[in-house]
């Protein structure tokens, strides 16, 4: 039974030479060579070599990144920002933060941590204008950009696959990834199939100390966007969640009883609020 062998007869030239030989490798047709089969691996490698020297974009050295970041409230999405991008300015990179504008809870020009942590930003409506602020030359100087509160950019998704992947950038994104109702929020997870990684950071449940995956939202406010830190929002476990979402619910058939005359009888808001105190009572258990 005949196997096949190759022998390199002319390896420095690329003119590699395939002979059929038998189990104790004598040749089967002698002087027959199958010319160019064997020189195609050899004439691959120098041609990767050759892309490698001399800088082809086939391989990279200033390819950039996206980091994401994401989990409730106080979870510590802000913190672990900015520890991040001070690692990198300690490294020798030239970083910048931006936030939305929205956000003005602790200062307007500067990205706070709910532990106080705190770095100059650029605070914009939407990161088209980041780069318009900064200006052209300073942003092609800029390496590192870290994104706070990113589920409040609409053009979030089109500005960081643009920053990575043709302005070759590291960015580093920090967001909610789901609302008080646990629906995705803003355009942070579409980020996730472009992401070289993907952070998911707990909180501690405020009501039992438990890993908190969600943010409840502690008021009667249905807006999706509502600018607010403890007095509003405060991370649950996904039992609490549910207990808290009753109570909220009960609360808000109370205010409308207490606001409508029509509905304002003794006994139907005794009844809520006693359902309430019941609710609220069994979420500390």
């Amino acid at each position: 039974m005949a196997a096949f062998s190759s022998r390199a007869a002319k390896s420095l030239n690329g003119g590699a030479a395939c002979r059929a030989t038998d189990r104790n490798g004598n040749f089967l047709e002698q002087g027959r060579e199958f010319e160019g089969v064997s020189s195609v691996a050899p004439r691959s490698v120098e041609f990767l070599k050759s892309t490698v020297s001399h800088g082809s974009n086939f391989v990279r050295d200033n390819v950039g990144s996206i980091d994401v970041i994401v989990g409730p409230m106080f979870a510590g999405k802000t913190t672990a920002l900015l520890q991040r991008v001070r690692k990198e300015v300690d490294a020798g990179r030239k970083a910048s933060l931006v936030k939305s504008d929205k956000d003005n809870r602790y200062a307007v020009s500067a990205v706070v941590s709910h532990d106080g942590i705190q770095m100059p930003c650029v605070a914009v409506p939407n990161l088209a204008k980041f780069r318009e602020r900064v200006g052209e030359e300073a942003y092609k100087q800029i390496e590192v950009i870290g994104i706070d509160e990113a589920q409040f950019f609409d053009d979030l998704l089109e500005f960081c696959q643009s920053a990575a992947d043709v302005d070759h950038k590291t960015i580093i994104v920090a967001g909610l990834d789901g609302d008080f109702l646990r629906r995705r929020f803003g355009f942070v997870l579409d980020l996730i199939p472009l992401a070289d990684s993907v952070t998911k950071l707990h909180a501690r449940c405020e009501l039992c100390n438990q890993p908190a995956p969600f943010t409840f939202r502690k008021t009667v406010d249905t807006e999706t966007e509502v600018i607010g830190g403890v007095d509003v929002y405060m991370p649950v476990c996904r039992q609490h969640f549910f207990s808290g979402k009753n109570a909220v619910e009960i609360a808000r058939s109370v205010l409308q009883i207490h606001h409508d005359p029509r509905q304002s009888t003794p006994t139907a808001a005794n009844d809520l609020e006693a359902k309430s105190l019941q609710t609220t009572n069994s979420r500390a258990v």
